[in-house]
């Protein structure tokens, strides 16, 4: 089959959008490649890079055919043989990133920024045409319920009729929800009076888009583009901005027979789930101001200053209350009934026992250290104390000539040898005096023997 007879093929990852240019450089590369294939359809892929692991899959259709490959900008990406149980060889810079998938899908993983450009997929005689943009969008976080600023910039030129676009990309379609264009803003009807942007802000390259009263389907990547006299779409400063919006959660803890009060709108709805596997039952739905409650509410509920106030609160009433808007979820509210007098925190008191326990444990630890240092001080001083006695008793009974019971005084000192230290000499003093011509002993029968012995 001819090129220019080849069927056109439609698939959707991120919202595609049918001849599509890339800025820069990257529209030079399309344009060529559209000369060369010019009745083949470019679909343009749009893929996030997050900071954890991004992926993309460019989708084809093959009925069948022996070798499926794959292109990037001209160069080989990744070529497989059906026939020898999927052998492929896979091109530089793509190592262990790409594979084939089901049919004949270009799976990559992890992205990298460097990705982006033209992709050319062949299978048998159908073919497919890729234009892979990446983006690292800005993150917006707010709650449901609060305002939002995505913020774009650009430098316009003077005197040029201006045209920007923002757009909201889905996994389906692209939704235009603010177009400037003749001096006029047009939006999405689901989002007119919800969304806005300032005219004297574009005069100072401030194209930002304002949400008021976000909701939580306004969550999505957003695109920001802007072009003079209807040229050819840029983007802004930044390009993207994905905008995340969470419903709001509440821990309370209510006293039985108190009132808990639930922020709410003149048209919302609010349901009750005990827990577990409890469906949730419809609480009350607000319109106009006025609530419909169940009986169980009967008397207890009232409605005023955008407050839904239920009193007498009981134990029966401990669950999740959850507030939607046109069937968004806008709050959650997990409330805990308590009694008089119980400890409102608990996650307070934890925190107080964990505090005891712990400083128990180090007093344990200090006393223990202590009572070993002073065991081991008292055994060292007591053995420094007997080994010094031996050597005094030995001293004394080599001066006077007393003999000593070898087998009962030898061993201990032999014994206590190890741990005595040397003792000077000099320290030990034996005084004599003349030996008595009628004495055997060579010491005056009166008078003791002295021994100094410095102690340590």
């Amino acid at each position: 089959m001819a090129l220019e007879e080849m069927p056109s093929h439609t698939t959707s990852l991120l919202g595609l959008a049918k001849s599509e240019i890339l800025p820069g450089a990257g529209k030079s590369l399309l344009n060529d490649t559209l000369s060369s294939r010019l009745n083949t359809e470019i679909k343009e892929v749009i893929a996030v890079l997050q900071e954890t692991q991004s992926d993309v899959t460019l989708r084809c259709e093959c009925n069948s055919s022996s070798v499926i490959k794959w292109t990037h900008n001209d160069e080989l990406v990744i070529q497989c043989e059906v026939d020898h149980g999927l052998k492929c060889k896979v091109g530089h810079g793509f190592t262990n990133r790409v594979k084939i998938g089901k049919n004949c899908d270009l799976i990559i993983s992890p992205l990298q920024y460097t990705d982006q450009g033209v992709y050319y997929g062949t299978c048998g005689d159908q073919r497919f045409d890729y234009s892979l943009v990446v983006l690292v969008p800005r993150v917006v976080n707010v709650s449901a319920g609060e305002s939002a600023v995505l913020r774009c910039y650009a430098v316009p030129t003077a005197n040029r009729k201006l045209y920007n676009l923002w757009e909201k990309v889905d996994t389906e379609r692209r939704v235009q929800v603010l177009q400037f264009k003749n001096e006029n803003f047009s939006y999405e009807p689901k989002l007119k009076g919800r969304v806005w942007a300032s005219k004297d802000g574009y005069s100072r390259g401030d194209y930002s888009m304002h949400i008021t009263k976000a909701l939580p389907s306004d969550h999505g990547l957003y695109l920001c583009r802007y072009s003079e006299e209807e040229s050819d779409l840029s983007r802004g400063d930044p390009n993207s901005v994905l905008l995340n919006v969470q419903a709001k959660n509440h821990a309370l803890e209510i006293k039985v027979g108190d009132s808990v009060n639930i922020p709410v709108t003149d048209l919302a709805e609010v349901t009750f789930t005990r827990g577990g596997d409890t469906p949730p039952e419809v609480t009350c739905s607000v319109k106009g101001g006025k609530p419909e409650c169940s009986s169980k509410y009967d008397g207890r509920i009232t409605v005023g200053n955008n407050m839904l106030t239920l009193t007498h609160f009981s134990l029966d009433d401990g669950g999740v209350y959850t507030l939607r808007e046109e069937g968004e979820v806008f709050s959650i509210f997990n409330i805990t009934a308590i009694h008089h007098g119980e400890t409102q925190s608990s996650s307070t008191t934890n925190i107080v026992r964990i505090c005891i326990v712990a400083l128990i444990g180090v007093i344990l630890v200090v006393v223990i250290v202590v009572v070993c240092k002073y065991l081991s001080k008292r055994h060292s001083n007591e053995v420094r104390m007997g080994a010094l006695a031996g050597q005094c008793d030995g001293v004394q009974r080599e001066e006077t000539g007393v003999p000593s019971d070898t087998t009962q005084a030898e061993q201990p000192t032999k014994a206590t040898a190890l741990f005595v230290p040397e003792v000077d000499e000099s320290q030990l003093s034996v005084p004599l005096t003349e030996t008595s011509s009628h004495s055997p002993l060579p010491f005056r029968e009166k008078e003791s023997v002295s021994v100094g012995v410095d102690m340590p």
